[in-house]
């Protein structure tokens, strides 16, 4: 019996833990044990990923950044051909502009060629009453279209002056045309056509007596002055206490303006004129007299003459 126990197999050494079988099978085949490699291989796996995230950073950062500098350079792009294209259309523009400069001065020059010109052809004496608020001198006056289309509402106006300084007659007559561009248009329905002469309205222009006496003391003023380097003070002044005591004569300088419309009324011409009136002299016919003033009378057309003094003054 001893020999029987002793060749049986050692129950103990083969003996196996139930627990201990089924903890291993609970593990699985995929279970594997945590050991410092496979924790090693997990950080390293987690430092390629960062590096991974920082490299595509990167890239987008360089790529946003190119974005960006190719949109600088698009706006320079688009600035510069906009400057370009601003420079183009005032280029343009100041060729339109001097073309459209041109094209009106051709326009000017045919409604200058074939529009009415309307100018004084004739000056005749009437009358001239001396009162003592002052004079009116009337005139027949003529004008004659020059042009070529006729012209409307043609009538005369302006003023008389005791005095005019060769060098101010362009002003003046200019300043008569102003005048009467400024007043209403005369109701007068004669037509004038190309080559006819007719006569014109208002043919009468006024000056008052203070106007007259003051040219006469400015002129007698200028001679004192300039007589006194000549006479001496005292006798300039004796000499000038004579003339103011003389009669007040004078002759006249008319400064006038011819208006007319045309263009069915739209358009408005102008011509001015100057003209010396002064008193026949009976004794001397070449010489030119003056007017008494210093009282009132009538000068009919035989005591009067007229003269045309320039033309073309002033035109539009």
């Amino acid at each position: 019996m001893e020999d029987e126990k002793d060749c049986r197999p050692d129950r103990q050494d083969k003996y196996q833990d139930p627990r201990a079988v089924v903890a291993a099978e609970d593990k699985g085949p995929d279970s594997q044990d945590i050991t410092p490699k496979t924790a090693k291989q997990k950080e390293t796996a987690q430092e390629k990923l960062d590096r991974d995230m920082v490299r595509w950073t990167r890239v987008v950062g360089l790529f946003t950044a190119a974005l960006f500098v190719a949109a600088i350079l698009q706006f320079a792009v688009m600035e510069i051909a906009r400057e370009s294209s601003d420079d183009s259309t005032a280029a343009q523009l100041a060729v339109m502009r001097a073309q459209t400069r041109t094209m009106q001065s051709q326009l000017d020059q045919m409604d200058i060629a074939q529009r009415p010109w309307i100018r004084l052809s004739q000056a005749a004496p009437v009358d001239i009453s001396v009162m003592d608020a002052g004079a009116i001198i009337i005139l027949d006056l003529h004008a004659k279209n020059v042009g070529h289309s006729p012209a409307e509402r043609a009538y005369a106006s302006g003023r008389a002056f005791s005095s005019l300084a060769t060098t101010n007659e362009h002003v003046v007559a200019e300043a008569a045309c102003k005048e009467a561009s400024g007043r209403k248009p005369r109701d007068v329905d004669a037509i004038v056509f190309p080559g006819e002469d007719v006569p014109i309205e208002d043919g009468s222009f006024t000056i008052n007596m203070r106007d007259i006496a003051r040219d006469r003391s400015n002129r007698i003023s200028e001679q004192y002055n300039a007589g006194k380097a000549y006479f001496g003070e005292e006798k300039a002044q004796t000499r000038r206490q004579q003339e103011m005591a003389q009669p007040l004569f004078t002759s006249f300088t008319i400064v006038g303006c011819i208006t007319y419309s045309y263009r069915d009324r739209k358009a408005i011409g102008q011509t001015a004129f100057i003209l010396d009136v002064y008193r026949r002299c009976p004794e001397t016919p070449a010489a030119r007299c003056t007017f008494d003033m210093s009282h009132e009378r009538d000068y009919p057309a035989g005591d009067m003459s007229v003269s045309e003094v320039r033309s073309g003054l002033f035109a539009k």
